[in-house]
């Protein structure tokens, strides 16, 4: 469930863990923000919002599916190199952002902004350091 909540404005809400509902007298504040739904789904992984942002990501062609299934048929693609593409999409930066990146192992490759791509590289370092600790 998507709703406004004061202090974090749009938030998901987890209907499958809500307990005690009861209905209030209350009258319902209706928030100021207008909301296309399918540009907010598209742009929002996995529940958690983050700060929208345009996102550079290039693909390995074989990928081309899965962009078009999460961010749509009217993105804009633009060849890269032999066998890739690129395109510039509206996302929020999260933790589910980064994950959906690594799920194509190399294969999609965020490129832009470089704050972004300076988060990734981070979580990368910091996911390597602790494999590499690991007594598993």
């Amino acid at each position: 469930m998507i709703a406004h909540y004061p202090e974090h404005g749009l938030t998901h809400f987890r209907v499958d863990k809500i307990t005690e509902i009861e209905p209030l007298e209350d009258p319902r504040h209706p928030s100021n923000e207008s909301l296309d739904l399918v540009s907010y789904v598209q742009q929002t992984f996995s529940m958690f919002g983050g700060k929208p942002e345009k996102v550079a990501i290039c693909f390995s062609n074989e990928l081309i599916g899965s962009a078009i299934d999460r961010f749509g048929s009217d993105i804009g693609i633009k060849k890269v190199y032999e066998g890739h593409f690129s395109t510039e999409v509206q996302v929020a930066i999260s933790p589910s952002f980064f994950s959906w990146i690594f799920q194509f192992a190399g294969k999609a490759v965020v490129i832009g902004p470089e704050a972004v791509v300076a988060q990734m590289k981070q979580l990368v370092k910091k996911q390597s350091r602790i494999y590499e600790m690991s007594a598993l």
